[in-house]
């Protein structure tokens, strides 16, 4: 039908995605745990979408943190972190999966500089 139609553009009124969004951000996992992810377009008529299953996904790291086609992250056993890239169109946004090294640290010292600060958040 659009063939015949002569191809036409799309209609400029046509809602454009703005931007994805990725629920949740960031988790912190257990070995061998999974975790769906959910992506949201958000269109220029102020809509929003449920795009989990036309969204691309990579992983940075596929033995940390494997994800499938449908957006199912899989962690392996090797402690650290991982990222998940989403694509969808021009747009982008990326989920952290975290696998700690053991127990919660439950008491660290004082950080002494901005590089304990940053370091201290990861633990």
């Amino acid at each position: 039908r659009w063939i015949k139609q002569g191809l036409p553009n799309d209609p400029k009124e046509f809602p454009k995605a703005t931007s994805i969004s990725v629920y949740p951000k960031e988790r912190l996992t257990q070995p061998n745990s999974q975790q769906q992810l959910r992506v949201t377009a958000h269109f220029s008529d102020n809509s929003t979408r449920d795009i989990s299953h036309l969204a691309q996904y990579e992983s940075n790291d596929e033995e940390r943190a494997s994800v499938s086609m449908d957006g199912r992250v899989t962690m392996g056993d090797i402690p650290g972190s991982a990222s998940i890239m989403i694509r969808f169109q021009e747009h982008v946004d990326v989920f952290r999966a975290i696998l700690p090294l053991g127990a919660p640290v439950e008491n660290l010292p004082q950080p002494a500089n901005f590089v304990d600060q940053h370091i201290f958040t990861q633990l």
